[in-house]
């Protein structure tokens, strides 16, 4: 999750000097130069400065000195590392370890020590990795068009040379509500003024408030599950722009903000802007149920946590077609589970009435181990299989898989359970899938038939009926490039 690298700030006296804080390296890195400590080892301080790429993630080079000689010295880890900037401001680094330590001959002589930290805020020191959060508020990549059209614009009044801007802000729309919680999303005006250059930018930011503080990593889920929906609208990773964190006022300390910054899970090839046709559905496609929609996918956020990490893994990682593949197919299996029946009786008529007989079948003379394989396949042979799971969930949106497949959807069952088996069981001779149709594309072609079979799943647990979804499909210019792509010949199948 990282800053923007454009330098702007939001326009209020207390983040004007926000900027000062940072120096940009190339490639938008930012850096960090001051004094930084371990907080078990208030006393010693070191001096040094903290790189951050999305690449390289957050690089902590400092200069520690030495009290005896040591050439071999031990690489540490910690839970913190507090600093602070020449700027100045207050950084703390989370979840640390030495990558590199050198030695020493003499004592006194410095020693450079590399640090990597899994993540960082600058604005407030916490003396936990889990600190108390009151409010975040975070900028996703693309939010801007799916919120629609922009309230900065140009006052017709004024007359060339005389330029006139106005910006109107529109009310924010709440999203999710409870007594507890509130998520809405707005929009704010960021820019900057001086030497002869003026700039107004309008940003779209989701706000998520508690009533009481609650753990960082409660938030962080919140903030993910929040850029699941709107990766899932644009039909691209929605990257977190910037994600700025509240502390709540305590008797001691005044409450305070700090950008959080770590690197993103999903980066380089998905960061393009997305034009309206691209997407699956905007703003301006939920009309009055944007709460409702927006609410039942937040209270199901933790239910798909497994398919949701699945999916993301499949359709967006790095790697192999192959490697992705099969997240995509294991999502599918997940979600099944969290929505279907997943076995194909009763489970106590099939453990008191099917599963003693079938397990005193077992042959006793066989070896011991391979009896217990045998009694442990058993146990699970309730559970219905990946072949009737993917037939279920395609029968429940045949319709939006046609317009993507340009035919029966039902036709990839079998070809995507075989794929699976072969890709985890590796067969051999006859049951082998043969080698002239394990080429990339036909990999490809099955992947984005589980990636939209879960798309459209995900829209049905947002609350869309069938005609809906449908719609979206028939409207959205990533599918049909997709259909023109890889099913536009009549069978797709080799």
């Amino acid at each position: 999750m990282a800053r923007r690298p454009s330098g702007a700030t939001r326009a209020t006296p207390a983040c004007c000097s926000e900027a000062r804080v940072l120096r940009f390296g190339p490639m938008g890195e930012i850096v960090h130069d001051g004094f930084w400590w371990d907080p078990r080892e208030p006393e010693r301080q070191w001096g040094g400065t903290l790189r951050f790429s999305e690449d390289d993630g957050a690089i902590l080079t400092v200069l520690a000195p030495t009290d005896k000689p040591i050439l071999f010295p031990p690489l540490r880890s910690y839970d913190i590392i507090l600093g602070v900037t020449t700027a100045p401001k207050p950084v703390t680094l989370f979840r640390c370890f030495d990558r590199t330590s050198s030695g020493a001959l003499h004592s006194g002589v410095p020693r450079n020590i590399e640090i990597f930290a899994n993540a960082f805020v600058v604005g407030f020191h916490s003396d936990t990795p889990n600190p108390q959060i009151s409010t975040a508020s975070v900028s996703f990549g693309n939010l801007d068009t799916w919120w629609g059209g922009s309230s900065i614009h140009l006052d017709p009044n004024s007359a060339w040379p005389a330029v006139a801007v106005r910006y109107t802000p529109p009310p924010p729309i709440v999203l999710y509500e409870t007594e507890s919680l509130r998520v809405t999303v707005r929009s704010a005006l960021s820019g900057s003024s001086g030497n002869y250059v003026s700039s107004l930018r309008e940003e779209i930011l989701v706000d998520i408030e508690s009533t009481h503080a609650r753990p960082l990593r409660e938030f962080l889920r919140l903030v993910e599950a929040c850029g699941d929906f709107f990766s899932i609208a644009s039909l691209a990773i929605a990257h977190v722009d910037e994600l700025l964190l509240t502390q709540p006022a305590q008797a001691d300390r005044e409450s305070s903000r700090g950008t959080y910054h770590a690197c993103p899970h999903y980066r380089k090839h998905e960061r393009q802007r997305r034009s309206p046709s691209q997407f699956l559905f905007r703003l301006a496609d939920l009309q009055a149920r944007g709460r409702a929609v927006f609410t039942a996918w937040l209270d199901h956020a933790e239910l798909l946590w497994r398919s949701r990490a699945l999916y993301f893994s499949g359709a967006y990682g790095q790697g192999f077609v192959e490697a992705r593949f099969l997240p995509l197919s294991q999502a599918v299996e997940a979600f099944h589970r969290c929505f279907h029946s997943g076995i194909y009786m009763d489970q106590v008529a099939y453990d008191q009435r099917v599963l003693p007989p079938l397990t005193a079948a077992i042959p006793a003379d066989l070896d011991r181990s391979h009896r217990q394989a045998l009694a442990a396949r058993l146990k699970w042979g309730n559970e219905i299989s990946l072949r009737r799971r993917l037939t279920d969930l395609v029968a429940d949106h045949e319709a939006p898989l046609a317009c993507v497949t340009g035919g029966d959807p039902r036709r990839f069952v079998e070809r995507i359970v075989n794929y699976r088996n072969d890709f985890t069981h590796h067969p051999t001779g006859e049951q082998a899938i043969p080698r002239d149709e394990r080429f990339g594309e036909n990999v490809i072609r099955l992947n984005y038939v589980l990636r939209s079979l879960l798309e459209f799943c995900f829209l049905k647990v947002m609350g869309f009926s069938a005609a809906e979804i449908q719609s979206f499909v028939q409207q959205c210019e990533t599918y049909r490039q997709i259909t023109a792509r890889f099913f536009s010949d009549a069978d797709s199948g080799t």
